[in-house]
């Protein structure tokens, strides 16, 4: 089994994440007008996925030990699979929140069980490297979504969008019954004993610490206006100016282009910066453009001002504070409590997301585009001061 063979499969979980995240973006454009949707509408369907990666991620971090990694990558195959079928088939409003929350499902599992295999099988130097492919397949989902909205959008066929997600779901279930568990023998073997508790072990003050960092490291990386942006990139453009759906989801898969190649070029900065100095420095260039977000309905040309803004912004975004925190967690906790901790760092992961995705539009045609960047930006001050404060280096584990 050749090691290129076994990352594309073990990464395919972070690719149908990505591109069930990204492909509502071009859906709206379209599903808005057909089905009469509401802002408050648009950002809840939005943000169905992220309603159901919360129980999602929290059985995958049980089940990856009790069932073992691999079965858990397969049943997360299988449930995206009914859950882009059932967006495929969808009539009603109702039918297209259940298919979201059931990709979310499976999203929630896969943002758990995809990091944690590929730091289980990667050589202890080259872990950063090797967790971060599950971010560029993620990347790379969120690009092949936008470049699939583009690509429908003339037919405006959303079924199909929807349907081009049932591919890799099967490229996912099917590849993995030629891939090993990771399951360490030794978590396996305290389960028949005793079942290994991260709560139980919160009465150890570096654990408890740890779990503190967790939470937040992974609030902020939401709040600051990832989720958001990349849901409602087409509806941002269209608000600055690019008038036709085509140009706005043009403009769009420039911005997935953006993300995928800034996430490869993470790869060769995770493993040699650092993960705390690389990450304040994405952060402080997150703020940066932010800032020019905010100002940018205030500049002629705002349209092209808007598109630098955004593409800077998901640019530091990518090359840190998309691929560090779910990294710097599993290299925080030990070996028996990682599966646990990535299930409470995605968990609070997706439930920032779903506040921010959820509260966008409305705050933006309540307020205004402008004020919401700023508040992003504001959020993203803080976080800045979080990071500096107290995030140690975890290049070397500390506890392992």
């Amino acid at each position: 089994m050749t090691s290129t063979f076994r990352h594309l499969i073990a990464s395919l979980g972070g690719f149908q994440l990505g591109y069930s995240l990204a492909i509502i973006a071009s859906m709206l454009v379209f599903l808005s007008a057909e089905f009469s949707l509401s802002p408050s509408q648009e950002g809840l369907l939005s943000g169905a996925l992220l309603i159901g990666a919360l129980p999602g991620s929290i059985l995958a971090g049980k089940s990856c030990n009790s069932l073992g990694r691999k079965k858990v990558q397969q049943l997360t195959a299988f449930i995206f699979f009914l859950g882009s079928l059932t967006l495929v088939y969808a009539h009603s409003l109702s039918t297209l929140f259940i298919g979201r929350i059931i990709q979310g499902i499976a999203g929630g599992a896969a943002a758990v069980v995809g990091p944690l295999y590929l730091a289980e099988i990667a050589p202890k130097e080259k872990r950063g490297t090797y967790v971060s492919f599950y971010q560029i397949a993620l990347a790379f989902g969120i690009l092949m979504a936008y470049g699939t909205g583009w690509l429908f959008s003339e037919s405006q066929n959303w079924r199909a969008m929807c349907a081009m997600g049932i591919i890799p779901s099967l490229l996912h279930g099917f590849g993995f019954h030629y891939l090993l568990d990771s399951t360490p023998r030794e978590t396996l073997t305290t389960l028949i004993q005793r079942p290994p508790s991260l709560f139980q072990e919160l009465k150890n003050s570096k654990i408890r610490f740890f779990f503190f960092i967790t939470i937040f490291l992974n609030a902020f990386q939401q709040i600051t206006g990832i989720g958001a942006i990349l849901a409602f990139t087409p509806i941002i453009f269209q608000n600055y100016g690019f008038d036709s759906p085509q140009t706005a989801l043009l403009f769009t898969l420039l911005g997935g282009v953006v993300f995928f190649l800034a996430t490869i070029k993470s790869l060769t900065l995770v493993d040699k910066m650092g993960r705390r100095p690389l990450l304040l420095k994405g952060i402080i260039g997150m703020i940066f453009f932010l800032s020019c977000a905010t100002l940018s309905a205030f500049f002629p040309y705002k349209n092209w001002f808007i598109s630098f803004a955004l593409f800077g912004y998901i640019t530091a975004f990518s090359l840190t504070f998309g691929p560090l925190p779910q990294l710097i967690i599993s290299e925080l906790f030990p070996r028996k409590l990682r599966s646990q901790a990535l299930g409470v760092a995605i968990t609070t992961s997706f439930l920032f997301n779903f506040i921010t995705v959820s509260t966008f539009l409305n705050l933006s045609f309540s307020f205004s585009f402008s004020t919401t960047f700023a508040i992003y930006a504001l959020l993203g001050t803080t976080a800045f001061y979080f990071t500096w404060k107290y995030l140690p280096e975890t290049a070397e584990s500390l506890l392992d």
